[in-house]
């Protein structure tokens, strides 16, 4: 089905400096579009790793694209084709410090036109869209509920060719939307990855919403709003581009995760969550910084809090507020100056578990999500790789 989805209208994708020699040599027009397709868009990503190029929706559309065509290109061309069409790495060195040519410039924008036509398709199904579920959530959106999305994402072309190129992927997508909702893995409950992109997208139309007027039921327009009012991004970050991890929906993700965030300066960008077992255990957030620093903010005033590396160490973070007793309390903590810096030097492998201290009771350590699940681990390395992706820098204009 993809094939024929993707195969009408293609010539406009056609960019210089992407492998266009060797896939003209290929005999198959059908799987010379989808190669061209997952070229840009494996660029696109490769561009949007060193260089804040792409917001959440045009990052999950790539993923989702790219999800899609490895397996159905490797099947028509081999592994071969497939590895001769990634251009990832391609596109991270020529975007590398956001100092990207006109050629860079032109593969990016078709790659945003080709993500915002998969963002806007739900949007256009056949089908209700209402009956096929977002396979990260489970949840269906009715098609006024979707009709945000294109609407938040309007773009005017000056090159018609661009204009030609969306109208027919979005209409194509739309159409394999259908298709892969009608062939989901039950018959119980139909679903497709293909409706992330778009889902992500309206979900940061809500969150951003929200931070605008101001917290309230009456200030989302969809479903999904009500949920993103349970516990929005932006009340932790403010305005937000993208987010590093795979796809949650709010700020559940058990490990570690890091958002590109629009405020400049020494700012929050990623966090881990803080828990203990029980309906009222303690719990919070441990909070990373632009600027490195490591910040536990804890649901109950307690006494101490401090990180213990795996290779026997530890480090202890200051208190630096903390308020009321029991339930109606909270308490801040801080990795020192000179802590940060002795933590920089430190191994990639080397992991953190972060125990705490309640008045008059023993050490204990939050826990990972899940029964049983044991001592959360915070790995070294995954921090500097998220903070890393979180501060690159944007192109000039952004």
């Amino acid at each position: 089905m993809i094939r024929k989805c993707l195969s009408a209208g293609m010539a406009v994708l056609s960019i210089a400096g992407l492998p266009a020699p060797a896939m003209a040599q290929d005999p198959n027009a059908q799987l010379q579009s989808l190669r061209q397709i997952y070229a840009i868009s494996t660029y696109s990503l490769g561009a949007d790793e060193v260089c804040q190029i792409l917001d959440i929706a045009e990052l999950r559309a790539h993923q989702v694209l790219g999800y899609k065509l490895i397996d159905l290109i490797t099947r028509l061309g081999g592994q071969a084709t497939i590895d001769s069409a990634n251009m990832q790495q391609r596109g991270a060195q020529e975007a590398n410090d956001c100092a990207l040519n006109s050629d860079a410039k032109d593969v990016i924008q078709r790659g945003r036109v080709i993500a915002r036509a998969l963002i806007d398709a739900p949007a256009y199904m056949k089908t209700d869209p209402a009956e096929c579920k977002i396979d990260v959530d489970l949840i269906g959106l009715s098609r006024k509920e979707w009709a945000y999305v294109p609407r938040a994402t309007s773009v005017e072309y000056d090159d018609p060719e661009l204009e030609t190129l969306y109208q027919t992927l979005r209409s194509n997508f739309a159409d394999f939307i259908d298709q892969d909702c009608a062939e989901g893995p039950t018959k119980v409950i139909r679903m497709t990855s293909l409706l992330t992109p778009g889902y992500e997208k309206l979900r940061q139309i809500e969150d951003f919403n929200i931070l605008s007027k101001g917290l309230g039921e009456n200030k989302v327009y969809t479903s999904l709003g009500q949920r993103v009012l349970i516990n929005p991004v932006s009340k932790e970050f403010g305005y937000w581009r993208s987010q590093r991890s795979k796809f949650t929906g709010t700020l559940r993700w058990p490990g570690t995760d890091f958002y590109r965030v629009v405020e400049q300066g020494d700012v929050r960008t990623g966090f881990a969550k803080l828990n203990t077992p029980g309906m009222f255990g303690i719990g919070g957030t441990l909070y990373f910084t632009t600027g490195g620093r490591w910040i536990a903010k804890i649901n109950e005033n307690i006494e101490a809090v401090e990180l213990r590396l795996s290779d026997g160490k530890s480090l202890s973070l200051a208190k630096v507020d903390g308020r009321g007793t029991g339930f109606a309390s909270e308490a801040t903590f801080e990795l020192s100056k000179s802590d940060q810096k002795r933590l920089s030097t430190m191994d990639d492998t080397l992991t953190a578990t972060v125990a705490f201290r309640e008045k008059d009771s023993d050490w204990r350590v939050f826990a990972a999500p899940g029964r049983d699940a044991g001592p959360q681990t915070i790995t070294l390395g995954e921090v500097r790789e998220g903070l890393a992706w979180a501060t690159a820098p944007r192109p000039a204009k952004d």
